[in-house]
């Protein structure tokens, strides 16, 4: 611990995000800036507060992004896998309607993060259960990135962790996406897309 780090003293609990300049978390220890670092909270396992730096600051930041907030309709995809089940949970603190996509076998799992929906992809097609939402957040890529454009109402905007829609993918899904609505437009804004 270094002598200008007084937030934590040796022995305290914590978890952290390491800095891409400091990459090194398979090390056994690791020298970080302590605005890097948090205490782990009592409630949950070391494995677990492990998990909360990359999920939770992913949401967050595309989140704010979009300027989420009470009130919108918002569409996570895998509710049940790691940035899933931050981000239906994090999505009901602020209010936002959640509709989210998960398996049959964790319907019940997601519904008690908070989900608002639960579309179980294997018995339903979320793209035949009603759209228009305000936010899209594509955890999966793919196809799914583009059949966000499908679902999000004129105005919203689709959050896509493999990252955003550029000149190649406007012009590549130009007719698939064009329908009734119109196209996209001419330049992504970073983390997310909007419609």
């Amino acid at each position: 611990m270094g002598a200008r780090a007084v937030s934590f003293k040796p022995g305290d609990a914590v978890h952290a995000r390491a800095s891409r300049e400091t990459i090194g978390t398979f090390a056994e220890k690791i020298a970080l800036p302590q605005e890097f670092v948090a205490r782990k909270p009592a409630a949950i396992s070391h494995a677990q507060a492990a998990a909360l730096p990359l999920v939770g600051l992913t949401t967050l930041q595309g989140f704010a992004r979009v300027q989420a907030r009470a009130g919108q309709r918002i569409l996570i995809h895998a509710g049940a896998g790691g940035i899933g089940t931050f981000a239906v949970q994090y999505a009901s603190h602020l209010g936002l309607h959640v509709t989210t996509t998960t398996s049959s076998k964790n319907v019940d799992f997601v519904k008690s993060l908070g989900a608002d929906r639960v579309i179980a992809y294997d018995r339903e097609n979320y793209l035949e259960a009603g759209g228009d939402y305000d936010i899209v957040y594509d955890t999966l890529g793919g196809a799914f990135t583009v059949d966000a454009f499908k679902v999000v109402k004129r105005g919203g905007a689709v959050i896509s962790l493999s990252g955003p829609p550029d000149r190649d993918f406007a012009r590549r899904e130009e007719r698939r996406l064009a329908g009734p609505r119109g196209g996209l437009a001419d330049e992504p804004q970073g983390l997310c897309r909007e419609h």
